[in-house]
């Protein structure tokens, strides 16, 4: 028969049902605080104790709560105290014990701890400094009887106690406050173990709820890069094919100019037919040099870098972007050049590109009718000679969140379909591969401006 079998025997019916009253209290709670809270509030019913408290064997020591009964006086707040004198006593108990300013070493039950009853007899009658501190104080303020230790039992080591001051008047029914002290002492550490698994379970349950948002987002993520990337296929699909009737029209459009411009050499007199061979032969160049600037840029690049000047790579890429220009309905203003340009150590093709996916971006972001300034200047950056490609638009300007990502791969602010993510972060691969940077200024009332800053081939040397 175990302990809590033998205590009940020895509560009368009466007693079993206020017992069974407190024990559903808390048997409900889930959160620990509210939990003990409950078992304290409850205990007056079950030991006839002017203060009581709670102690929970913490990893270092004792966690002392603040907990009390008949709620005249708050028990006094301490953290991890030393398990000695009567903190040893109680914690090692396996049944109840009553500890009295008469106790010795003869009558120690065998729940002592290394100090040994007498010990902690002392320390209740008041020796200093062995098996007291604030909460037994409070706990034998005044008081003239015993303190009863019921052990929190659920398992083979006691989960802590629970301390009653109980009057000297009711030490007469020392064995029913015992047996109902126990009786309540081991539901209230099952139903904590019980608590305790709850608790962990709902934290271990919020976690694997966290962690699979993270990974439906990563999910999501994946599939995303994995649209775009398709994307960017078939976009340099239409590149290839782009590139081979370039070059198909390349023919035809030789012919027409050739023979325009022999028709020019003939100087027709009659000055409609002249204005029209001279428009033909206009039109007929400016296909020839968009052919020659599609196949240039659908070229590979070596990536071999050759000074030239910057000049005539910014005006192709301006005259590849002319027709995504007129679409939109968007004009662009290329800035004469002011100053002296120096050399810069190129790919061309890369660095076309470059320029071209900010122009594109730029004439994106317009609205019709609006104005795409491109501006070729010569910029020194600290002791470093270089020039400086700067291109303004007068669209609605970049949301300070998405500002910080424009440069990652596969960030995007246009509509799905229209844009991969890729052509920033490019960009600034090429531009950072040529020793230069790029920088993005955007404000909802002027648009936005790349700047590109390279170096001179002559500073690039010397760096």
């Amino acid at each position: 028969m175990s302990a809590s079998d033998d205590a009940a025997t020895q509560i009368d019916v009466l007693s079993l049902g206020i017992l069974h009253e407190a024990i559903l209290s808390f048997a409900g709670e889930t959160e620990v605080e509210r939990f003990w809270d409950s078992v304290c509030k409850n205990a007056r019913w079950i030991v006839p104790s002017r203060r009581m408290c709670v102690a929970v064997r913490a990893d270092d020591g004792v966690s002392v709560p603040a907990r009390y009964q008949g709620g005249r006086a708050q028990a006094p707040v301490l953290g991890p105290v030393p398990i000695r004198g009567v903190w040893a006593r109680a914690l090692a108990a396996r049944t109840v014990e009553w500890i009295t300013p008469d106790d010795d070493d003869d009558d120690d039950d065998g729940g002592g701890d290394e100090a040994g009853a007498g010990e902690v007899a002392a320390g209740v009658a008041g020796a200093p400094g062995l098996g007291r501190d604030e909460v037994v104080d409070w706990l034998l303020e005044g008081h003239d009887g015993a303190l009863l230790c019921a052990p929190l039992l659920a398992g083979p080591r006691p989960l802590g106690t629970m301390l009653f001051a109980v009057a000297a008047a009711m030490l007469r029914e020392k064995t029913r406050i015992g047996a109902m002290a126990t009786f309540y002492a081991r539901h209230a550490a099952t139903h904590f173990t019980l608590v305790e698994t709850t608790a962990a379970l709902a934290h271990t349950s919020h976690a694997l709820e966290a962690r699979n948002q993270e990974l439906q987002t990563t999910l999501d993520r994946l599939v995303e890069t994995q649209a775009q990337l398709v994307q960017a296929g078939k976009l340099a699909a239409i590149g290839t094919f782009v590139a081979g009737v370039s070059h198909e029209l390349n023919n035809p459009v030789t012919v027409i100019l050739g023979f325009a411009q022999s028709l020019l050499r003939r100087t027709p007199t009659d000055a409609f037919t002249r204005t029209a061979v001279e428009q033909i032969a206009s039109h007929a160049q400016r296909c020839a040099d968009l052919t020659r600037a599609l196949l240039d840029f659908s070229r590979p690049g070596t990536g071999a870098r050759v000074p030239g000047p910057p000049g005539p790579m910014v005006d192709r890429a301006v005259a590849l972007a002319a027709a995504q220009a007129r679409k939109h309905r968007v004009s662009i203003d290329r800035r004469p050049v002011e100053t002296a340009l120096p050399a810069v150590s190129m790919c061309t093709s890369e660095l076309e590109s470059a320029v071209l996916n900010v122009i594109g971006n730029a004439i994106d972001a317009s609205p019709e009718g609006a104005a795409v300034t491109v501006t070729l200047a010569a910029q020194a950056h600290g002791p470093r000679a270089g020039i400086e490609v700067a291109v303004a638009d007068q669209g609605p300007g970049i949301a300070a969140e998405a500002l910080a990502r424009v440069f990652d791969p596969f960030f995007t602010t246009k509509p799905e379909g229209r844009g991969t993510g890729l052509g920033l972060s490019l960009t600034r691969q090429i531009v950072e591969s040529h020793g230069g940077h790029i920088s993005l200024d955007s404000d909802p009332d002027r648009g936005t401006v790349v700047r590109i800053w390279l170096p001179g081939a002559d500073s690039e040397d010397g760096a």
